[in-house]
């Protein structure tokens, strides 16, 4: 229940920077930040699932 939480929160922070990339037509490459937000999602869920199971 709490990872599922954790989980929509951080998808709702990821949802406003893709927003904010979108806006951005002449940044850095879009799929690229995705692709690192991803990356930081999966570092952040193992991080909170562990400290959950201990």
């Amino acid at each position: 229940m709490y990872r599922g939480i954790i989980f929509s929160k951080y998808l709702g922070i990821l949802r406003e920077r893709r927003i904010e990339n979108n806006a951005d037509m002449f940044g850095t490459n879009i799929d690229q930040q995705y692709a690192e937000m991803k990356k930081e999602i999966k570092y952040i869920f193992f991080k909170t699932h562990h400290s959950l199971v201990l």
